[in-house]
């Protein structure tokens, strides 16, 4: 009974947080021996002569608005979860997505004798009006905005639902990352992933002040307070220059 609440309310929290399908296969949670490997960061596949993938870079006001944070060496897009078709090209930038469905396929713990779990899990998402299927983890909410009417921009911290035990992406947001738009909505500039832990499992900004920011000489400082850790940047209209453990004055 105590499986079932918890699944239905992480079904609860999905659908209702993105507006879009979130499907568990049968038997999920039961644990399976062994590891997964992410099919999307597939070397043998980006072999193969894949075309590239446009990413999108206009900034929608959607709740299944979301982003993947492409890694340098790119990942690969498929025509379904099932990773044995052939994939359909290589997205080597950081893209917008609107997230459709998530399939939670399978999780898979090390050994009988340790806890170290990997997940088969896809995502349905669409990219300047296509189709494709990733086993990528997105980055699934934009924790912060801000207009910086100064510049004629907007600032959005974007993060990524870390999950806990067999959880997979419920609560403890991290792997932040900073992004600008310009006057018409498109992506200006992008941070790496902040140097930053925030080590709680809720984010509540409008709460607990846990994100603050303000307009200087310098440029537009941001503050991100974490349960341990706390992340201070500054924005000066053309890059972002990371002050650590400083106040942005």
């Amino acid at each position: 009974m105590k499986q079932t609440l918890i699944l239905y309310l992480i079904l609860f929290y999905q659908v209702n947080l993105f507006a879009q399908e979130a499907i568990f296969s049968e038997g999920y949670y039961n644990l399976k021996i062994g590891s997964y490997e992410t099919q999307s960061l597939n070397t043998e596949l980006k072999n193969i002569d894949l075309p590239t993938i446009q990413p999108q870079t206009k900034f929608t006001e959607k709740e299944n608005i979301c982003f993947i944070k492409v890694p340098e060496t790119g990942i690969i897009l498929f025509q379904s979860f099932d990773f044995m078709k052939e994939p359909i090209g290589l997205l080597n930038k950081t893209s917008i997505v609107e997230l459709d469905s998530i399939y939670y396929q399978e999780i898979f713990n090390k050994s009988e004798n340790s806890w170290s779990l990997t997940f088969n899990v896809w995502y349905a998402v669409s990219i300047n009006g296509a189709k494709y299927y990733t086993d990528y983890k997105i980055h699934n909410s934009i924790a912060y905005t801000e207009i910086i009417k100064e510049y004629n921009q907007k600032l959005l911290l974007i993060s990524e639902s870390t999950g806990y035990d067999q959880y997979y992406d419920l609560g403890y947001p991290g792997n932040f990352f900073v992004v600008i738009l310009d006057n018409e909505n498109n992506i200006l500039f992008e941070s790496n992933i902040l140097d930053f832990n925030y080590g709680d499992e809720f984010w509540e900004p409008e709460l607990t002040e846990t994100v603050t920011s303000k307009m200087t000489e310098k440029g537009f400082g941001i503050k991100i307070i974490g349960l341990n850790e706390e992340f201070n940047g500054m924005w000066n209209g053309k890059e972002l220059i990371i002050n650590s453990k400083e106040d942005n004055n």
